[in-house]
């Protein structure tokens, strides 16, 4: 829709909806939270959420889709997508074509013209669903890029007290941040992936020295009470230090 109208749907709608901008900008309020929706830039709507949008840029030109069906929301959480949300991709051109389609098909008195339409939408949903994942690869490979260096960090550190502060500092971000470029590119926090490592080099110390003893291993990357180490290792191996020692002997 050329310069869009703006809507108020405090109570949400009936069906689901994407709505994305050709060209100028749009505000738009989701649940309370404010989004710009740029070129490139679109929102799912999910049915029931509350939203209203306007232009912020005129032309706010926007194409969008309403749709609904027995079979959509269970497609939408198996491609982990529960709510609304405001995507960004790089080009919105393939996806604009699937609307164009849908558009041209709900046009025609074709006996059936449902069922053709239908099929469109299936294309334009696996279409979008693709979008979707490429953005997710490319933000998680930019993700563990920029990790890196805390990755490196980690493994030099090993036996030292590291606070997420600490490591944030070493790429110059906050914790937060921090946080949010680890679960994006290895699925796991940096506490978590610190304990992972930790336990890793404790079992090749375990291995390669039989004469050091177990609460020195532990304390060698970093946990500082034997008690501590036995705990967590148990917990992640299902055995103590000392019986993983004796078990690969």
């Amino acid at each position: 829709m050329e310069n869009q109208t703006p809507v108020s749907r405090p109570n949400g709608y009936l069906h689901y909806v994407w709505l994305h901008t050709i060209r100028g900008q749009g505000k738009l309020i989701l649940d309370g939270k404010k989004h710009l929706l740029a070129p490139n830039t679109g929102v799912v709507l999910f049915p029931g959420s509350s939203y209203e949008y306007a232009s912020v840029e005129e032309p706010w030109e926007t194409h969008w889709v309403a749709f609904q069906g027995f079979a959509v929301h269970p497609f939408l959480i198996q491609n982990a997508i529960s709510d609304s949300k405001v995507f960004t991709f790089q080009n919105l051109g393939r996806l604009d074509h699937h609307i164009h389609e849908i558009f041209l098909s709900a046009l025609t008195n074709h006996p059936e013209n449902g069922l053709i339409s239908s099929g469109k939408l299936y294309s334009f949903l696996v279409e979008w669903i693709q979008c979707i994942n490429r953005e997710r690869q490319q933000s998680g490979e930019s993700a563990y890029h920029r990790v890196q260096p805390v990755l490196a960090y980690m493994e030099q550190h090993l036996g030292e007290d590291l606070s997420l502060e600490e490591l944030a500092a070493v790429i110059g971000s906050s914790p937060q941040y921090l946080c949010r470029m680890f679960k994006q590119s290895i699925q796991m926090s940096p506490v978590g992936y610190l304990i992972r490592l930790r336990l890793q080099k404790a079992k090749e110390l375990l291995l390669e020295n039989g004469d050091i003893s177990v609460s020195e291993i532990g304390r060698n990357v970093g946990f500082h009470t034997s008690s501590y180490f036995c705990s967590v290792f148990r917990q992640h191996e299902g055995i103590t230090p000392l019986e993983f020692r004796k078990s690969h002997r």
